[in-house]
Order: structure tokens, then C-alpha cells, then sequence
């Protein structure tokens, strides 16, 4: 069951007051996508994790938290680019911009992560040219983060998997493919050898339909 309550927030920058709808409960029950994007109700509502100013265009998990270089963000041409866009996918927008914040803040793996979500809400309503948007930036945020941080193996490894069907998902064949061999030759870990071969299926198929780690399994045991 997915539970909801309603929260007063004051915009950290604008100073003005908006009402939110806010996430109490929810379920990802069933089997992610290969993307990671949870299964379930938690498909959907992770819409409610961001909150945005509607009066200044601010996002943050709270509007009431200042994030670091925000006003700075807010003045570049990326960020007023898409504030004043016509937008019909509001979701889109809001991850959008949050991606914008977190990748000034030097939250490159968040602002990865955003860049997804707004993705997945570009899915839903079949706006490849915005759901390509949201997966590129994504990719390209992700691999930052991998030359700019000392992650662990298996950090690297499972940001790795992510990209694997990010860059399938746009098409990205021979980036797609450099990237499941480099998984499968340096992983012990069966499930991510059996996500990185079934990915290498789909390469070959050249498939960029979304598919579930559950699928990927699936074709395992076959």
C-alpha cells in the first residue's frame, strides 16, 4: 500500500511557501528493471521524493534545504532553458532540474540518478526524444562520476551495469558492448555475469526495449 500525507515547506531561496504531497509508504514489489527502476508502486511514486517550488523552480528532497551552488544553477542557461520550456511532463522537469542542482553540488552520482528518473517519466507517456535526453545526460553524468571518484570494484562494477542498458536503451551499440564485456570480464558475481550476458543478447538483437533483471534470469536458465 502506497500512504501519502501533506507537508508545509518555505522554498530555501525564494522564501515562499508551498504545500507538498509527501510519500509516508509504498512497495516495489516484483522485479526491477535492468536499470534499476523499481518494480511496484514505487514504480511511480518516486515522483514524490523531489519536492519543487512552484513559484521560483527550485528542487530538492526538501525546498526548505539550501543545496550548494544552488542560485548559481538557477542563473545558467541549462537550468532556465528547461524552468521556461512548455513542458507537458512535469516529472520529467522536476528530475530534470534536480540533476541540474545535484551535478553543481558535486553529486554526480545523484545527479545521475535524477537524469534517469526523468528518463523513466519520459517512458511512461512515450517521449523517446526527452527519454533519450534524460539517458544520455545519465550516462554521461555516470561516467564523470566513475573518472572522478575512487570507487570501490563492486561501485564501479554496478554503476557499470546501469550503464550498460543505459547506452543500449539509446542505442549506443558499440559503448554497450565495450561496457558488458569490461563487467563480465572482471565480476565473480553470477547475477551481474547473467545481467551483463543477457544485455549482450539484447546488443546483438539490437534490441532497445525495457527488459527486468527478473527476464534476464529467465533467459539464464534456458
Amino acid at each position: 500500500m502506497t500512504l501519502y500525507d501533506d507537508k508545509k515547506e518555505k522554498c530555501a531561496v525564494c522564501r515562499k511557501e508551498s504545500t507538498f504531497i509527501v510519500l509516508t509508504s509504498t512497495n516495489s514489489f516484483g522485479s526491477p528493471d535492468l536499470d534499476l527502476r523499481p518494480a511496484g508502486q514505487e514504480r511511480h511514486s518516486i515522483s514524490f521524493r523531489l519536492q519543487e517550488c512552484k513559484y521560483c523552480g527550485y528542487v530538492n528532497t526538501s525546498i526548505g534545504k539550501l543545496k550548494a551552488n544552488a542560485e548559481k544553477t538557477m542563473s545558467e542557461p541549462a537550468f532556465i532553458d528547461i524552468q521556461n520550456e512548455q513542458i507537458r511532463i512535469q516529472s520529467f522537469k522536476k528530475f530534470f532540474k534536480a540533476s541540474l542542482f545535484a551535478e553543481n553540488a558535486n553529486e554526480l552520482g545523484q545527479a545521475a540518478y535524477y537524469s534517469l528518473c526523468s528518463a523513466w517519466f519520459s517512458d511512461d507517456v512515450n517521449n523517446a526524444a526527452y527519454s533519450d535526453l534524460g539517458r544520455t545526460r545519465a550516462l554521461q553524468l555516470f561516467q564523470r562520476y566513475l573518472a572522478e571518484h575512487n570507487l570501490s570494484e563492486e561501485d564501479a562494477l554496478n554503476v557499470k551495469i546501469q550503464m550498460i542498458d543505459l547506452s543500449r536503451r539509446i542505442a549506443d551499440w558499440q559503448l554497450a558492448k565495450k561496457l558488458a564485456n569490461e563487467v563480465l570480464d572482471r565480476t565473480t558475481n553470477e547475477t551481474i555475469k547473467t545481467v551483463a550476458s543477457f544485455q549482450l543478447s539484447l546488443i546483438e538483437r539490437r534490441s532497445t526495449d525495457v527488459h527486468t533483471i527478473e527476464q534476464a534470469g529467465a533467459l539464464d536458465e534456458e
